[in-house]
């Protein structure tokens, strides 16, 4: 008999302690969810992207000059807010001049103007479609409707208007 209720008490007292500590999947998934949350904590959010219109005078201060882009989104702004060149775009952002170089591997846009550029932070792609572009019309001036996406270094999409680009020698 004694030995009976040694048995039911060290099971039972086994089960016990069985209960109280976690198994290996419990301490796994416990492990995942604290790595999770502090991955969480450290994403910040994605920034709102306000470009600003370019003017002629900023572009001569600056000394941007020569063939390319120029992108105006629908907005109601009264300039555009990127300006490609054949080896870098410029966005006004606040009172900066961000640059971004070229990605000579994607697809070219007329007068030596690239589909992609990169910047530090930043990257942006142009989709352009020039099929509404006038027949006949001349390597001085081209363009058509336009897509413009700017993504941060997690790939986010910050910026994203459509309306024309203009390309002018």
């Amino acid at each position: 008999m004694f030995l009976k209720r040694s048995a039911l008490c060290i099971i039972a007292l086994a089960a016990a302690s069985c209960s109280d500590e976690p198994t290996a999947a419990e301490r796994e998934a416990i492990s995942d969810a604290k790595i999770a949350a502090v991955e969480a904590a450290q994403i910040v959010p994605a920034e709102e992207l306000a470009p600003q219109p370019i003017g002629s005078d900023l572009l001569m201060r600056e000394n941007i000059g020569g063939a390319g882009c120029a992108f105006t989104p629908a907005k109601g702004l009264s300039g555009p807010v990127l300006v490609t060149r054949p080896d870098l775009a410029y966005m006004r952002l606040g009172d900066q001049m961000v640059r971004f170089a070229a990605d000579k591997g994607s697809a070219r846009l007329p007068l030596d103007g690239w589909t992609k550029y990169v910047g530090k932070a930043r990257s942006l792609q142009l989709a352009v479609d020039s099929s509404g572009e006038a027949p006949g019309a001349s390597d001085m001036m081209r363009g058509g409707d336009a897509l413009l996406v700017v993504k941060d270094e997690r790939e986010r999409i910050i910026f994203e208007a459509d309306e024309k680009l203009a390309c002018a020698s």
